[in-house]
């Protein structure tokens, strides 16, 4: 049961993770990218909440700060 659970949050840090991990034309060619995301992967458990966290977190436009020169 307890490695059921353990698969299934690896599951879903592979699935929250891999879009933005594929769409990085340099992730593909550098094999410490892919440690990382088996790393996270690895640790999904706490690293899921967070990732949620992010993705659920309604979005506020950014502010973009003027610098006035006198």
């Amino acid at each position: 049961m307890i490695f059921q659970l353990y698969g299934l949050t690896a599951l879903m840090v592979l699935a929250l993770a891999i879009g933005p991990f594929l769409n990085d034309p340099q992730a593909k060619t550098r094999p410490g990218m892919w440690l990382f995301l088996a790393l996270a992967m690895a640790l999904g458990p706490i690293t899921l909440p967070s990732m949620l966290r992010q993705r659920l977190r309604p979005r506020s436009p950014r502010r973009v700060r003027t610098i006035q020169y006198s």
